[in-house]
């Protein structure tokens, strides 16, 4: 009966993390980079029309643009690390807690880092419009 239980516990466990790493790879796939350079390529164009923006302006929300291009996608990409980690752990004889926690404060450090330099550069974009706030936020409704 103990080892029914024990069977059943680590089938369930390797079922769940299998659900998992097959989420977080489906999940990845949709972050096509040529596809979300594209559409970042339009939002740029509609942003800067709708709002005239000037050569500066354009140049900073260019700069936002890059940076989740270059940074963003390749971290929403790693995702999958942490559910290769939890897999290997699971399926493993000890548990290494370590080893886990270094993946997912790896994943943390990238995410601040990635979170501080978007949000310095949106405040510069930001500081750098000249128009009125009913303005910016008709057009963020639209």
């Amino acid at each position: 009966m103990l080892i029914k239980s024990i069977l059943l516990i680590v089938i369930g466990t390797l079922t769940l993390f299998a659900g998992i790493k097959s989420f977080s790879h489906h999940r990845g796939g949709h972050l096509n980079e040529a596809r979300m350079e594209k559409r970042a390529d339009y939002m740029i164009k509609r942003v800067t029309s709708q709002l005239d923006l000037n050569a500066d302006q354009a140049a900073k929300l260019e700069a936002i643009k890059q940076e989740l291009l270059t940074n963003g996608i390749p971290l929403a990409k790693s995702r999958g690390d942490i559910a290769d980690v939890l897999l290997t752990e699971a399926v493993g004889n000890d548990f290494d807690v370590a080893a886990v926690n270094a993946v997912f404060e790896q994943k943390e450090n990238d995410f601040e880092q990635l979170r501080s330099n978007l949000v310095e550069q949106i405040a510069a974009f930001h500081a750098s419009l000249s128009f009125s706030t009913p303005k910016l936020y008709t057009f963020l409704k639209s």
